[in-house]
């Protein structure tokens, strides 16, 4: 449904001659996808820096114009990331719009970093709004971005064409070629057209396209009328960055010369030629190539013809941007059938194995793929891996992935291996011509194996299996490998999402919990005693002597007593206890259900005992100072008895108290 109602859309919006028209058309595609919703759009108006009500379906908004930076739209559109609110009341900035309205998706529209404005979807109904809502409001919102920005240049060329000073027949002639240019489709076509144009309406003596055929991809000569062009000339030009061509890539400006022979940048492939204009070919900041007309005449680009040719390079750039973004719109529709359930599916996961065990399932489920695997890969060097899930219409046993990982070994890992060391796909026909194969199942007589990796690393491969012999196409290889692309990032971000909370809690060098999980710790303890009447201490702590350990032998030996004084401190205390490095040379201690006086006895007791281990370096020996503050006798606020710790600690240490608690009770 999701992807006739976007088709659909963009068929209807072609038509459209106004942004409010293309507005309202992808308000009502979102009410009509999207059950129980009440959408509407707000425009950016850069003249009163508010957003305007320009669309709405089902309901008349409460709110009609938005100031900059009030509620939920502006925070969506400031920050460019979708909103999805679950409970308005919770929400203190809501502005009025749809009376009733519970829940609400706040969506915005961006084209190449421009803020355009903002969808705001809401309904009645308690959670009425699903991902794949979500998802398709975020498609809508992308279409109608690229729309409202060719309508804009569109109106802009137009107002150009009527304003110029030409005569009726040519005005008359670029609209209605403007008119048809946007609406072709087929992009051989379309620059045969804008040839012709230029030879045989305009009369230019020789045209060459030197055009880009995909966003990012080189430079070639894609279309030309009158003399050919050498593939010499053309590296020339277009490689080495030669003559006015060269330099119109290099600045990004027009180029016209009207006397070639006065010209020193003008590159020799013709010398009939004696005027030229090279005009870049782009939409917004995007560079798709260049425009190069040549005349066999002085003085051919007067001011009339320069006009004509700026207006024709902004029609041709943004003609390819629409069809470069309509193909690509059509391609992710037919990708996102294939592969929508099973990355949402285990988008969520956390757990590597149990991701990897739902992709092969559902991969599995309903397909020619008779046998799925999914290999984690211990060695790229060789190969090496453990088959960690798999699926021939039921789930594998734990047994099988032995039995078959001994099979691989045995066998020099196979074609996944192979896959694994030269980080390839490998589509594989018939696998008993492969000297490779290794015969994991058989009834396979294809295969097609693709790394899964992200950043450079390999972290598995995904071997689809078949009974069939070449049973796997082009198709098959594109969604494979978008779907290994999509758990490399996943298999990623989990091990990077264990490593920072590994890391998040915990002191790098000594292993203690670190500053921030300790006031996590401490926050939570002090509700709890506040709920229940319960009590507890908190004991700021210092090193004595460390700084002359750090001076006189160097750091080095100052991590090492830090690592030993954090190992005698963790092995004096409770495991209910919680102990921390603060930072530096100050460590932090929380005693739960323990008073003032009892963590005086136990820092006095940790002393004694630290005394008697004499921790040493060379002749140094290092002790502790110490402060102490108890819930709730000094306080019921848990930073404000961090404070209070700190400034008895810091006080014993001016009067020069060496026991933890004289002088410091409360």
């Amino acid at each position: 449904m999701e992807r006739n109602t976007v088709l659909e859309y963009i068929r209807m919006v072609d038509q459209a001659g106004t942004v409010e028209e293309a507005c309202e058309m992808a308000v009502e595609a979102i009410a009509g996808f999207t059950r129980f919703s009440n959408p509407s759009f707000f425009l950016l108006n850069p003249g009163s820096d508010s957003l305007e009500l320009v669309a709405h379906h089902g309901f008349t908004p409460g709110t009609l114009s938005i100031p900059r930076s009030e509620g939920i739209s502006w925070r969506t559109l400031e920050k460019g990331e979708t909103a999805l609110i679950e409970d308005i009341s919770k929400v203190d900035d809501y502005l009025p719009g749809l009376e009733g309205s519970c829940c609400e998706i706040n969506v915005p529209v961006v084209w190449r970093e421009r803020k355009i404005g903002v969808f705001s979807i809401e309904s009645k109904v308690s959670g009425a709004f699903s991902p794949d809502d979500v998802h398709f409001a975020n498609l809508l919102a992308a279409i109608l971005g690229s729309v409202i920005v060719h309508l804009e240049t569109e109106n802009r060329l137009s107002e150009s064409l009527r304003s110029q000073e030409s005569t009726a027949r040519y005005r008359s002639l670029f609209l209605e070629i403007s008119m048809e240019f946007y609406s072709m489709t087929d992009r051989g076509e379309f620059l045969e057209r804008v040839v012709r144009m230029l030879s045989e309406v305009m009369k230019f003596d020789k045209v060459y396209l030197f055009l880009r055929e995909t966003r990012n991809g080189p430079l070639h000569l894609r279309a030309y009328s009158g003399k050919d062009i050498g593939e010499k000339a053309i590296r020339d030009v277009v490689e080495e960055g030669r003559g006015l061509t060269g330099k119109a890539l290099r600045t990004g400006e027009a180029v016209f010369c009207n006397d070639t022979s006065k010209d020193p940048d003008f590159y020799m492939d013709d010398e009939r030629t004696l005027s030229e204009a090279v005009l870049p070919i782009r939409s917004g900041d995007h560079l798709w190539g260049v425009l190069v007309v040549d005349e066999y005449s002085t003085g051919a680009f007067e001011r009339e013809e320069r006009e004509q040719l700026r207006i024709l390079a902004g029609i041709t750039g943004v003609v390819l941007d629409n069809m470069d973004n309509l193909a690509r719109i059509r391609e992710d529709l037919d990708l996102m059938e294939r592969l929508h359930e099973i990355i949402a599916s285990v988008a969520g996961e956390r757990d590597i194995r149990a991701m990897c065990r739902e992709t092969v399932r559902l991969l599995n489920l309903g397909t020619k793929y008779n046998l799925v695997q999914i290999h984690e890969i211990l060695d790229e060097k060789t190969g090496e891996s453990m088959i960690i899930a798999g699926s021939h219409g039921e789930p594998l046993s734990a047994e099988y992935y032995k039995k078959q990982t001994s099979l691989l070994r045995e066998g020099g890992w196979g074609l996944t291996g192979e896959a694994a060391r030269k980080r390839i796909l490998l589509n594989v026909p018939d696998v008993q011509k492969s000297e490779i194969y290794v015969a994991v199942s058989p009834m396979t007589l294809s295969e097609l194996d693709v790394p899964i990796e992200f950043d450079g690393k390999v972290y598995g491969v995904l071997s689809v299996e078949s009974k069939l012999p070449d049973a796997f196409q082009e198709e098959d290889e594109k969604v494979v490998s978008i779907l290994a692309r999509h758990l490399g990032a996943l298999w990623a971000h989990n091990e990077l999402l264990e490593r920072t909370e590994r890391q998040a809690m915990q002191d790098p060098l000594t292993a203690l919990w670190n500053r921030r999980f300790f006031f996590d710790r401490l926050d939570a303890e002090t509700s709890r005693c506040a709920r229940y009447g319960c009590i507890f201490s908190i004991v700021m702590i210092d090193l004595r002597n460390f700084k002359i350990v750090n001076d006189r032998f160097g750091h080095p030996a100052g991590d090492r007593v830090l690592i030993e004084v954090a190992s005698f401190f963790q092995r004096s205390v409770r495991e209910c206890d919680v102990v921390a490095r603060y930072g530096g040379d100050e460590f932090v201690i929380l005693f739960p259900e323990t008073d003032f006086a009892e963590a005086s006895r136990i820092m006095e007791r940790m002393e004694d005992n630290l005394k008697r281990q004499k921790l040493c370096v060379e002749s140094v020996e290092v002790l502790f100072d110490c402060g102490i503050a108890s819930y709730p006798a000094d306080g019921k606020e848990g930073r404000a008895l961090v404070q209070v710790a700190d400034e008895r600690l810091y006080s014993g240490k001016k009067a020069a108290k060496d026991n933890c608690g004289k002088g410091v009770a409360p």
